[in-house]
């Protein structure tokens, strides 16, 4: 806000207190983007040298950190305060390095995203196959409630063969019902194993095959 206000001197003054606290604490990456801000605040008074040390001090936390987010936004900063400076060359060295960070930190983002993608696939497949296996033994259940009924009415006699009738019929009623649902439960899971065999053998990006392929 101060450095919106004009008030540059007061800002930079927060800033480098910021930068010796989060120092002191051991905060590298906090310490790294108030190094970023603080270049970008002497950039902006024309102290080009003052920025280009602050940035080449972000660069170093962030390198030390082992953060490519963070070392992404220093050398983008370095690069802008290189070139204020009018050291093209090494502007130029260090936004090709910044840019090649970006498009890295870009892949391990979509590698996560289709990971966590095909985990959720899994899952999925892996509950219609639980309850594929619930309905076949529903359908063992009845089929075996069916055939006891059977005998028994068998040695009931001639009265009971009405009830062994109807317990007949409302199987059979069961077991269509119950192969609709599986049939419907076998597209969904064919649908689901087909969607995630195209995932693993294509790019989720660009649509085109990967090395599984």
């Amino acid at each position: 806000n101060l450095g919106n206000q004009g008030k540059l001197a007061r800002a930079r003054q927060l800033v480098e207190e910021a930068f010796r606290l989060h120092s002191r604490n051991g905060s590298t990456r906090e310490a790294c983007f108030a190094a970023v801000n603080l270049s970008q605040f002497l950039d902006a008074s024309g102290e080009t040298v003052e920025s280009r040390r602050w940035a080449e001090e972000a660069l170093r936390l962030a390198i030390g950190g082992g953060n490519p987010p963070e070392e992404e936004a220093a050398r983008s900063r370095l690069a802008s305060s290189l070139a204020s400076g009018r050291s093209w060359q090494r502007a130029f060295e260090e936004l090709a390095r910044a840019y090649g960070l970006r498009f890295e930190i870009a892949n391990e983002e979509r590698a996560r995203r289709a990971a966590d993608l095909g985990a959720f696939y899994e899952a999925e497949s892996r509950t219609a196959r639980i309850e594929l296996l619930e309905r076949d033994k529903a359908i063992q259940a009845l089929e075996l409630d069916r055939e006891v009924g059977r005998r028994g009415t068998l040695l009931a006699g001639a009265a009971a063969l009405a009830i062994l009738a109807l317990f007949l019929a409302i199987g059979y009623r069961a077991k269509v019902r119950a192969n609709r649902v599986i049939r419907r439960q076998n597209d969904e899971l064919a649908a689901a194993r087909d969607a995630l065999d195209l995932l693993s053998r294509t790019d989720a990006l660009t649509g085109l095959v990967n090395r599984r392929e």
